[in-house]
């Protein structure tokens, strides 16, 4: 089975930690976004826009069809393993994220850094071997030991409110 994880991080965080950054990146990056993204569609189409938008994305989920203007879903899946090099417990994730900004942003944070792997290609420039070895094993450890399947395997937590961000006039 071919493995492709672009949207990795590795985190030494504490659980506790972790949701924390979890819940101030919502309030201070998802929200202010998605809030922007949704006020500029009411914009452009007027009253009737809440309701237009809320089709769009349902017919976007129906369809499976991507409409980068409705997508404010993000969630992170995270997967507790050892760290092979440090002999500690950390955490390995993957943030799926409608926005790729998003992602740049949650890497963006201290002592969260960026941990993709893909074994369809080469590593990338500026990782040695030896590390891509790393990632490897800790992704083996966190996925493919067992189902594969991330969401059966971690723990999912939404950074998106599962009715998307509220428009401007509904906002406290």
């Amino acid at each position: 089975m071919s493995v492709k994880i672009y949207y990795g991080f590795k985190t030494t965080l504490t659980l506790n930690e972790f949701l924390s950054r979890v819940r101030t990146f919502r309030a201070t990056v998802w929200r202010p976004d998605a809030e922007k993204q949704i006020d500029t569609y009411m914009k452009n189409f007027g009253k009737g826009g809440y309701v237009s938008w809320l089709d769009g994305r349902a017919e976007a989920r129906r369809t499976k069809i991507s409409n980068p203007l409705l997508e404010t879903d993000c969630s992170i899946t995270v997967f507790p393993v050892r760290d092979i090099y440090e002999d500690r417990d950390v955490f390995v994730g993957i943030v799926y994220a409608a926005q790729r900004q998003w992602y740049t942003k949650w890497l963006q944070q201290p002592d969260i850094q960026e941990y993709g792997y893909w074994d369809n290609s080469d590593e990338p420039e500026g990782i040695p071997a030896d590390l891509w070895e790393t990632r490897r094993l800790e992704w083996g450890k966190a996925l493919l030991n067992h189902s594969g399947v991330p969401s059966m395997e971690g723990f999912s937590i939404d950074i998106s409110d599962p009715l998307g961000p509220a428009p401007k006039a509904w906002r406290p």
